[in-house]
């Protein structure tokens, strides 16, 4: 389905199809020594909370979501009581530890993977992973090959509730009066995998090229992927994923589809992406945080 604003979208519901332009969100940094990766502390609801749908807002959650308001729809569901956690991390300016060939090393990155009670009747739980990176001011050219946002489920413990994979993605100027939209394709999800993919996994590709045909400059990639997920295992906790790789390659040689030249590992789940020869990568959440329990 294509969209009308923010990119792609796979759902259910005549609600994905409104999408606006988002703006950057802000990060909360706080911990020190960590080298490239600066924190934000998880943030989790008392347990005794409702979820989304017993709140009666799903529709607007999702339509925040859709339009890659990840923040706006988090405070939401403070506002009603929601059950949800959510881990934000980034990669700062200037810091050091990122390869220079990288388009978005100057640029201030973050990615903030979340987790909230959707139906607490049907034990259903929604995840969720929204990026926005951000690369320099002077008009270079953008990195290549895509990006690649993926969620992931421990599959004995969960099941995937059909047709409800979403997501969005676009490219804007700083100042967020000119975008590119339709900058997120959802390349295998749990419902329908890719032959080469996991079947625990939602997998998407973000491409971040930031010049169009007429060489306008685009330097602000920002999306968000989801998915609806059912505990069938209620005895136990089980592990939940999200990871965001951003990849480059000198001279673009690396520019090459991803399920075919990546090697994505969900085992139980613990995400990992390998990339191959030629092409660079970092990745947020680090590997202690890109893994949930609930």
């Amino acid at each position: 389905m294509q969209d009308k604003d923010c990119g792609d979208v796979l759902g259910d519901e005549a609600e994905k199809n409104n999408f606006k332009k988002y703006g950057r969100r802000d990060v909360l940094k706080t911990t020190a020594g960590l080298g490239m990766l600066t924190l934000a502390p998880s943030s989790v609801t008392a347990d005794n909370g409702s979820s989304v749908k017993e709140a009666g807002v799903s529709h607007e959650f999702n339509q925040l979501i859709d339009d890659c308001k990840v923040d706006e729809a988090l405070k939401l569901l403070d506002e009603n009581g929601v059950n949800y956690t959510k881990v934000t991390e980034s990669i700062s300016a200037n810091t050091e530890g990122v390869s220079t060939q990288d388009f978005y090393d100057k640029g201030s990155s973050s990615v903030t993977f979340y987790t909230n009670e959707w139906d607490k009747s049907k034990n259903e739980y929604a995840i969720g992973l929204g990026w926005t990176v951000e690369g320099y001011s002077n008009g270079a050219s953008g990195p290549a090959p895509v990006d690649v946002p993926v969620l992931a489920f421990e599959d004995d413990i969960f099941g995937y509730v059909d047709d409800s994979a979403r997501g969005t993605g676009n490219v804007e100027d700083h100042d967020g009066g000119s975008e590119v939209d339709g900058k997120l394709s959802i390349k295998s999800e749990p419902g329908n995998p890719h032959e080469d993919a996991p079947g625990n996994s939602l997998i998407a590709e973000f491409t971040d090229d930031v010049r169009d045909s007429n060489l306008d400059f685009y330097p602000v990639g920002q999306g968000v992927i989801q998915m609806v997920i059912r505990k069938q295992n209620t005895s136990s906790k089980g592990i939940v994923s999200g990871l965001y790789t951003h990849t480059w390659s000198s001279m673009n040689v690396g520019k090459l589809p991803i399920l075919d030249n990546l090697s994505i590992t969900i085992p139980g789940t613990g995400i990992s992406v390998s990339v191959p020869s030629g092409v660079d990568k970092w990745e947020l959440p680090n590997s202690t945080d890109r893994d949930q329990e609930i």
